[in-house]
């Protein structure tokens, strides 16, 4: 009996401990995926509403179309008091079925320190399986090369865009040519309905010759409502180099000039048949067209593409928007909060966005040559980067490369920091020809593969392109040599955010230090040069650091002056072009305001952009999305720069750029952790905890 009780006495001692270990394992676990959303939200730049805990949950990052999203309001009172009269509402774009569950949770009361939830689970919309995409292309004179490059590649879009859909069909609707001056759309030379059938395209496209000088282009989108549109993704993608003729439906007679309202009616009667309407600005076009087709393509929810003078890119870009009109990407959760405080009702609230991730990753590629201590002294070696986005997160980056004509050789990708990933090349000869490319696929299993890539290793420093974002990853030690000969204007500035720390140092042709006196600002995270005058030089950045640090440089004029001195916010439309920088000076800053905001709202609303604010001493805030707000003190100015580097989205894009006085919520999409699948790993150590609890009473209760 004696040694019964003292087996039941170390039971009993296991027992609490083991207790004790799962309440310290739940306790990290909810504090390690905790999701921290911004809690002083400005009411005013003056006033300030309390700092309330309120979240909006998902059950993981992203989301495979046709899936179902677990979505969770979660208010925690955080105050000194009880809170009466608590409602928790969520509002969801029409796209998400709800399924399960209530939108609003209402009439709460709340003990200090307690928390409620309001849970619903709503469905993904399926990706289109199908795709109605025409043409409205411009067939007059001055548009041989785009014509011509749709009668070479058009084939190629269609077996692109028949990977993406089960079902694509095609149309066309020209304008400009003497075909349609003859007869516009009253016989089958000027429009072709839709079809699957690559031969009938092939046929119809080649059978026009560039000729005429009329774009009554309004009228051919006007014609878009003759088509025998089924899809639920239906697609019309204008590209013309001239501004908008008089026609039959747009303008008053058969030479008028486009002036009024007539286009703009025309465009949203088409667009209310669910037809997304983008453009394609040819190259040569002006102002006046560049203005036109914004505003189609505004008016169309679509997207404004400004073509190079190679008409190569045309069926590249086309591509690009019919991914998109196939892909959802981003769709806003709205959750509020109204509560009784101190006899006031105060409310809140806070955004979230559900990735619905059906696209590829992004893989942008890059060759730089870095010195190497490797113990028997300082070589210089070619380094491969991969810059990877996907919001989803990626599984892994697999490199293909081949020296000469040799096999392709596979090798995994080293992730060194944020989304670099890179390759070290042991030894290169010199002069030796290299072809690379990439494949990577994300955790919802989307995968993509980049075209072959190459260089040549010739060992000369790289110079600092003007105009252009450069990606950088420096391992323990290493170091690179930079040139730039830049003439510009008068303000010119070279910008390095870096995930670690980067040693940074300037110097003029003749080896001398200028970081003393040419430097605005220098942190071990970010640095920034301003040049007002011409330099011919080079900068060395080095790691010095037990760690790898990766590295977004550019170098670019100030785009904007923007002067706050009398107004509280200024907006003004931007052109946003992917991989191209762009530095707004902010000016006359009031020192009676806090803080101050940058947002660009897109067409497409979902853009991932890098956003950095920047003084002449600190780095005062960087943010991943569409909206930075930051705390100043005692400045009269300071600088917002805006980074695109996701290659998916089109290669230009319109905005609506503001920035002003006041806090705007800059919550980012990024969540913390992806949650596990299935049973949540808390609900599975409550059951073990409780069913520890249950164990040790009933042996209690034997003894």
């Amino acid at each position: 009996m004696k040694s019964e009780t003292l087996w039941y006495k170390k039971f009993k001692k296991e027992f609490l401990r083991f207790l004790l270990l799962t309440i310290l394992i739940l306790t990290a676990y909810s504090v390690k995926n905790v999701n921290i959303t911004p809690t002083n939200i400005p009411l005013s730049a003056e006033e300030f509403e309390p700092a309330l805990d309120f979240q909006i949950i998902f059950n993981q990052t992203a989301y495979l179309p046709n899936t179902d999203a677990h979505i969770t309001l979660r208010f925690t009172n955080n105050q000194s008091s009880i809170l009466d009269s608590v409602n928790l509402t969520a509002q969801i774009p029409e796209e998400l079925q709800l399924v399960s569950g209530d939108l609003t949770l209402e009439d709460q009361t709340i003990g200090i320190g307690s928390t409620i939830s309001n849970s619903f689970i709503c469905t993904i919309p399926e990706s289109a399986n199908s795709l109605d995409l025409v043409f409205l292309i411009d067939s007059s004179g001055s548009m041989s090369e785009e014509l011509n490059e749709v009668k070479e590649e058009v084939l190629d879009l269609v077996d692109s865009l028949n990977l993406l859909v089960d079902t694509l069909r095609i149309g066309f609707v020209m304008f400009g040519s003497t075909k349609f001056d003859e007869n516009p759309y009253n016989d089958a030379r000027n429009a072709l309905d839709f079809t699957s059938d690559g031969s009938i395209i092939s046929d119809f496209i080649a059978q026009f010759s560039p000729s005429g000088g009329w774009e009554p282009w309004g009228d051919a989108i006007h014609y878009l409502q003759e088509l025998s549109w089924e899809s639920t993704a239906r697609l019309a993608i204008l590209i013309t180099d001239e501004p908008c003729n008089g026609g039959i439906y747009v303008g008053t007679g058969s030479h008028d000039y486009y002036f009024g309202d007539e286009l703009n009616q025309v465009v949203s009667q088409i667009h209310e048949l669910g037809i997304q309407i983008c453009t394609m600005q040819a190259y040569g076009g002006g102002s006046e067209l560049e203005t036109q087709l914004m505003e189609v393509a505004e008016l169309g929810e679509g997207t404004y593409v400004k073509l190079s003078s190679s008409s190569d890119e045309l069926i590249e870009e086309a591509i690009i928007l019919a991914e998109n009109a196939i892909r959802e990407a981003g769709l806003k959760i709205i959750g509020e909060v109204q509560l009784i405080l101190d006899s006031e009702l105060i409310t809140q609230t806070v955004t979230k966005w559900v990735l619905v991730d059906n696209l590829p990753p992004s893989l942008v590629g890059s060759v730089v040559p870095v010195f190497v201590n490797d113990g028997g002294g300082v070589t210089m070696k070619y380094k491969v980067l991969c810059n990877v986005f996907d919001a989803s997160g990626v599984s892994y980056v697999t490199m293909f490369y081949r020296n000469n004509t040799g096999p392709f050789i596979s090798t995994q990708m080293n992730k060194t920091a944020y989304n670099m990933h890179e390759f070290l090349f042991p030894a290169l000869e010199k002069d030796v020809f290299v072809e690379y490319y990439f494949t990577a696929k994300d955790i919802l299993n989307n995968s993509a593969t980049t075209d072959i890539m190459n260089f040549t290793a010739d060992y000369s420093f790289p110079t600092l392109d003007y105009g252009t974002i450069t990606d950088l990853s420096l391992s323990t030690e290493e170091f690179m040599i930079y040139l730039i000969n830049e003439t510009i204007s008068d303000e010119i500035l070279l910008g390095i955010k870096s995930t670690g720390i980067l040693e940074f140092k300037l110097f003029d042709i003749d080896s001398s230090l200028l970081l003393d006196n040419a430097s605005l600002t220098s942190q071990s995270s970010f640095h920034c040069v301003v040049f007002h005058e011409d330099f011919d030089g080079y900068i060395l950045l080095q790691n010095p650091s037990e760690f790898s640090s990766t590295a977004r440089i550019f170098l670019q004029e100030v785009s904007s002056v923007v002067d706050l001195s009398s107004d509280n916010e200024k907006s003004f439309p931007e052109i946003i072009e992917y991989n191209v920088p762009i530095i707004y000076k902010v000016t006359n800053l009031r020192l009676d305001e806090d803080w101050i905001h940058l947002s660009v709202e897109a067409e497409n609303e979902f853009q991932f952009l890098d956003l950095l604010c920047f003084n002449s001493g600190t780095l005062l805030d960087y943010k991943i999305f569409t909206v930075i707000s930051v705390e100043f003190e005692s400045t009269s100015t300071v600088y917002f720069a805006i980074l695109p580097t996701d290659s998916r989205i089109a290669s230009s894009f319109p905005a609506t750029i503001s920035i002003g006085y006041g806090y705007l919520d800059d919550e980012e999409y990024w969540g913390p952790n992806v949650a596990i699948p299935g049973y949540d790993i808390f609900m599975i150590l409550g059951i073990l905890a409780i069913s520890v609890g249950v164990m040790y009473r009933k042996l209690k209760s034997k003894k």
